[in-house]
């Protein structure tokens, strides 16, 4: 409850917030609806909702290849070998390497065997994320597309990612003449 007369403008700004996020979860409901009304027109399947487990990391590895994570959950708990792992935020943290009976060993997006196809928001721009010496590389861009640093770069949800999952904002721009 927001009574105290200091707090009254913080107040506002929270409920404001909050009505605000009330729309856009209304929105994105509308256009899953939409989503699945024409995946259903046009015979592809409907995707369904994946079950998510909470687990907690207790063990980082860092290796020249990038990082490992260990997580809390393994066989008995039902994780399978290539589920992927995101941040309760939405923030794709990596998949199931490894398996064991109570732990499983998560290899992050950072790591130079990890890639996925990925997508810059609100511009028509596609690519493929590169884990590699703990940084991710996008690949695969054409030097005419416009990406400006502070851009945001999600999944695309070509692959075994769902799409909108955050890998991070572009930080440096480079390229070489005459290549992607």
């Amino acid at each position: 409850s927001c009574s105290i007369s200091k707090n009254n403008n913080l107040c506002s700004k929270l409920k404001e917030e909050n009505l605000g996020l009330m729309a856009r979860l209304a929105y994105q409901a509308e256009l899953e609806d939409q989503n699945n009304f024409l995946r259903a027109a046009l015979g592809l399947n409907i995707i369904k909702e994946r079950k998510a487990s909470d687990a907690g990391v207790f063990n980082v590895q860092f290796t020249p290849e990038g990082h490992y994570l260990l997580i809390n959950k393994g066989a008995l708990d039902g994780i399978k070998k290539d589920d992927v792992i995101v941040s309760s935020s939405g923030i794709l943290i990596g998949i199931i390497d490894s398996i064991f009976e109570n732990y499983s060993k998560v290899l992050a997006i950072d790591n130079s065997d990890f890639k996925t196809t990925v997508k810059i928001i609100s511009k028509n721009i596609s690519g493929i994320a590169k884990g590699g010496m703990g940084n991710v590389y996008i690949e695969l861009i054409s030097q005419n597309d416009d990406i400006s640093e502070g851009d945001t770069v999600v999944t695309s949800g070509n692959d075994i990612f769902l799409s909108g999952l955050i890998i991070g904002k572009v930080t440096k721009i480079s390229s070489e003449n005459g290549s992607l």
